[in-house]
């Protein structure tokens, strides 16, 4: 029992982080925000198109932060470079129309029409409700940044990480709509799929995992079970595969399921037995006599 305990603590404690390697973050100047997903930043070597505003999953909760740009970052923005798109040396990312990235370096050069940046907290006269992000604003061109009208992205941010993806706007060519941005492969991901253990984004943006050895799905398999728990039509006894733990069937005892709750049960009757009260009882009553048998 004291080892199904122990088991039972472990899994609880075993964190959801996955294997994402520590990586340089936070700039030396204005820090990535949440409103800032995608803009190049300064990772704390003084270059603004150094770095990108990304998630950092080497982190718990996944903190925005100034990531070092490289290729696996541009191939899942969709971009071959940061070229274009709009660079602030002195403010927070995302705020200046007039730097743009060029050759790896932030150029004071106008960014290009259309390049994604934050406008003024006032520039819709607050009707929308909603934070005020590098997808409500673009570029003119000129120098400065203005406010875009419908529609535009409204379900910016990270509802959909535990789908491995990040919805937000093209930094180069903000249209106003939202886009899926795959998360690194290895970050921690949510699936509903219960018979799948080590579960982490892959390379294409998928959530996915190991299956687990003999556990089958739920709605197929246990539902059987439970149709057949009486027997067969020959009178045989049931075959189906029993629920384990994990809330998916398993042939067999249950990936130790049936164990715990044994044990819960067994720890229960003990208390019982320990704190109810006491029933007096009578005496026995006299045994009847004996029958001799007749003959």
């Amino acid at each position: 029992m004291a080892s199904i305990h122990r088991l039972v603590v472990a899994l609880a404690l075993v964190p959801l982080a996955l294997v994402i390697p520590p990586r340089v973050a936070y700039a030396s100047g204005a820090p990535c925000t949440e409103e800032t997903f995608g803009m190049p930043c300064d990772p704390g070597n003084g270059n603004a198109c150094a770095g990108v505003c990304q998630p950092d999953f080497s982190i718990s909760n996944a903190p925005m932060g100034c990531l070092a740009v490289d290729t696996d970052i541009l191939d899942r923005l969709r971009l071959t470079s940061l070229d274009g798109i709009a660079c602030a040396p002195d403010g927070v990312p995302g705020s200046d129309c007039t730097h743009a990235c060029s050759g790896g370096a932030c150029a004071a050069t106008n960014a290009p029409q259309g390049a994604a940046c934050m406008p003024g907290s006032d520039y819709d006269g607050g009707l929308t409700g909603f934070p005020v992000t590098v997808c409500n604003g673009a570029c003119d061109g000129n120098g400065a940044c203005t406010g875009i009208g419908m529609p535009y992205c409204e379900k910016y941010g990270r509802g959909q990480l535990e789908d491995c993806g990040y919805v937000a706007c093209n930094a180069a060519r903000n249209a106003g709509m939202c886009e899926i941005f795959a998360s690194p492969a290895g970050a921690a991901c949510s699936s509903t799929d219960v018979c799948m253990t080590a579960v982490a984004c892959d390379s294409s943006g998928q959530c996915t995992g190991k299956p687990i050895a003999g556990c089958t799905e739920p709605d197929v398999d246990a539902s059987l079970g439970e149709g057949s728990s009486s027997g067969s039509s020959s009178g045989g006894s049931s075959t189906s595969p029993s629920k384990g733990s994990s809330g998916c069937a398993v042939n067999g005892a249950g990936s130790g399921g049936g164990a715990v709750a044994a044990a819960l049960l067994l720890a229960a009757a003990v208390l019982r037995s320990r704190f109810s009260p006491r029933v007096a009882r009578g005496p026995r009553p006299p045994r009847p006599p004996r029958r001799t048998p007749a003959g």
